[in-house]
C-alpha cells in the first residue's frame, strides 16, 4: 500500500490511536482495490471474510427481497462498513455495491479480531465506532417511523445542503432512485419524488 493510502487510513477514527505494531498487523495481506461503478463486493448471507475501507468513491449499502433492492446507508470516503459482522465472525447482512469508481482497503477479519484481543486502544475504537453505527440507526429507524415521506426528504436535502456549506442549490452525489430507495420510498411514490427532484 502506498505511504500516502496508509496516512489517509491511519488517520480514521478506528485506526489512529492504536499501536503501529497493531496497525501492521491488521494491514498485512490487506489490499487496496480499484472498483468501477455496479460492482457488488459483498451479498448478503455470505461470510465476512474482510473489513471494508471507502478510500474514494461511494459505496451502497442494500439488502434485497422479494426481487426488491432498498438501499440502507451511502459510504463515503473515508469510512468503514460491515465492522459487526467481521467482529462477530458472522454473515453479512446486507450487499455492497460501487456507485461511482472506488478505491477499497479490505483488511481480513482475522486480522481485525487478532489486532482486537491485543490492543485495548483499537477495542475502545471499536466500541465507540459501533456505538456511532448503532446512534445512527436510530436516527434513522426514528425517521422513518415518526416523519412523512416529505419530511424526510426535506430533512435529506437540508443535511446535504448544509453539509455543501450552506450555499446555492444541492448537488446530489447519488442518483434519484438511490435517494428514493434511501428514504424508504416504496415504488408507487418513486415518480413523486424523482418529479420533486
Amino acid at each position: 500500500m502506498r505511504d500516502e493510502h496508509r496516512i489517509t487510513v491511519r488517520e480514521l477514527a478506528l485506526f489512529r490511536d492504536i499501536a503501529e505494531e497493531s496497525f501492521d498487523t491488521l494491514l498485512t495481506a490487506s489490499f487496496l482495490q480499484h472498483f468501477p461503478p455496479g460492482v457488488e463486493l459483498i451479498s448478503e448471507g455470505e461470510p465476512a471474510d474482510f473489513l471494508y475501507v471507502v478510500v474514494d468513491g461511494l459505496v451502497e449499502l442494500f439488502a434485497r427481497h422479494n426481487g426488491k433492492d432498498s438501499t440502507l446507508a451511502i459510504m463515503r470516503p473515508v469510512g468503514t462498513f460491515i465492522l459487526a459482522a467481521t467482529l462477530k465472525d458472522a454473515v453479512y447482512l446486507m450487499s455492497a455495491r460501487t456507485l461511482e469508481q472506488s478505491r477499497v482497503l479490505m483488511i481480513p477479519s482475522s486480522n481485525v479480531r487478532d489486532v482486537f484481543a491485543q490492543d485495548a486502544d483499537f477495542a475502545r475504537a471499536i466500541v465507540v465506532e459501533l456505538s456511532n453505527s448503532y446512534r445512527s440507526v436510530v436516527r434513522e429507524l426514528k425517521g422513518q417511523k415518526l416523519r412523512t415521506g416529505v419530511e424526510r426528504l426535506a430533512n435529506y436535502l437540508l443535511l446535504n445542503h448544509q453539509g455543501q456549506g450552506g450555499q446555492g442549490t444541492v448537488e446530489l452525489d447519488i442518483d434519484k432512485r438511490t435517494v428514493a430507495s434511501r428514504l424508504v420510498f416504496r415504488e408507487i411514490k418513486w415518480r413523486w419524488v424523482l418529479k420533486v427532484l
